[in-house]
């Protein structure tokens, strides 16, 4: 390549403009030890390393472009409904016997479905789904290997037998939520309602503790600013005297649904003892049937498995007539309620004959503006 010559220089000193090294050059001014055009030598190479080069140029700023808006992500895959899944996953059900009929709930008195009780899963099925059917130990364990791998059928309980142990527990969660309703009523402080536990008989509050022997007590002490001593000490009397009848209504009235107590106390653990028979009765029969099948020859096998059918039939039978002997205890727990309702109407009644000996004195009382005829309807 041939060098340029002064002339070459010379114009390109005059004209900076046409000067393509400093047309590329940065806006700083370069280091000092690096050799510029201007330099003597700076396009004479040299027997040393070479000189080093000027830093790049800064990349030009760049405009910031808009950014475009991320794709919307794809909508998640709907929930497959019930017929889906009907269609792609196969389902499992229990024999239709051992399925309990569905109980008639009671309705709930605001029309909505929380107050509606529900009665719980029958013992048949809890026993069998837990695996506390009860059998010997060894005939258990012989039991649940064979029944895993399938040899072993359990036998499903009668349409029969289901809805008359489906019709009890119905018929005893109900009458446990009427009791606690009457008892409420009669004893509105929980802390002084009986429990078994603490073998507490009394359902009357402890003395002194009755609502209107309280009231009393708050008279008594109300009585040193009254306006009118003499006439509220006449007020006081006629509190204790009702607080005396109000725990005599107690007793009387708790008294008045025994046979219910008892049904809930008796007849239900008794029948919570037949069922669970009826559990092991037919697990047995299905080890008989299982035995049969695997020695189809013995007859010894043959008679044990006719002795486990009528144990179990028995004991089905056994629940189920006990159920169909229902409809005399609860005619007598209709009996009951309305006897309730007696003592409560006499209670009522012999509190406003204590209270009508006021009529006098209130019937010279203004009446309450708050509370008249004319302002009830505005």
């Amino acid at each position: 390549m041939s060098q340029p010559t002064s002339t070459d220089k010379e114009h390109t000193s005059a004209n900076p403009s046409t000067d393509p090294t400093k047309e590329a050059a940065p806006a700083t001014p370069a280091p000092s030890s690096a050799p510029t055009s201007e330099q003597p030598g700076a396009n004479v190479p040299t027997a040393a390393a070479e000189p080093p080069e000027a830093p790049p140029p800064p990349p030009p700023e760049a405009k910031p472009t808009p950014t475009p808006a991320p794709a919307a992500a794809p909508p998640p895959p709907a929930a497959p409904t019930a017929a889906t899944q009907n269609a792609t996953t196969p389902q499992t059900t229990q024999p239709t016997e051992d399925k309990p009929p569905k109980p008639m709930a009671s309705p709930a008195p605001n029309g909505s479905a929380e107050n509606v009780t529900v009665p719980p899963q029958p013992l048949e099925l809890q026993a069998a789904a837990n695996g506390k059917e009860d059998v010997g130990a060894f005939k258990k364990l012989f039991w649940k290997i064979n029944e895993k791998v399938g040899k072993v059928k359990t036998s499903a309980f009668s349409k029969e037998y289901m809805a008359a142990v489906t019709e009890f527990d119905t018929y005893n969660a109900l009458l446990k939520d009427l009791i606690h309703a009457l008892t409420s009523i009669i004893q509105q402080n929980p802390d002084f309602v009986p429990d078994e536990e603490k073998r507490r008989s009394n359902i009357d509050a402890p003395a002194g503790e009755d609502p209107y022997e309280l009231l009393a007590k708050a008279l008594d002490t109300y009585a040193p600013v009254s306006a009118d001593k003499k006439e509220l000490q006449k007020t006081i009397e006629t509190a204790k005297k009702v607080a005396s009848q109000h725990r005599e209504f107690q007793q009387k009235a708790r008294r008045s649904f025994h046979q219910i107590r008892t049904f809930l106390r008796v007849d239900v653990e008794f029948m919570n003892v037949e069922r669970t028979e009826v559990v092991k009765s037919r697990q047995h029969f299905d080890i008989a049937t299982y035995e049969v099948e695997k020695n189809p020859g013995s007859s010894w096998k043959r008679s044990g498995l006719e002795r486990a059918r009528k144990a179990y039939d028995a004991q089905c039978r056994k629940v189920i007539d006990y159920v169909r002997e229902m409809a005399e205890k609860r005619a007598q727990h209709r009996i009951e309620l309305l006897r309730f309702l007696q003592e409560y109407r006499n209670f009522s009644e012999s509190t406003a004959r204590e209270f009508e000996k006021y009529a006098a004195i209130l019937a010279k009382i203004p009446p309450n503006p708050t509370t008249s005829p004319s302002n009830s309807n505005r």
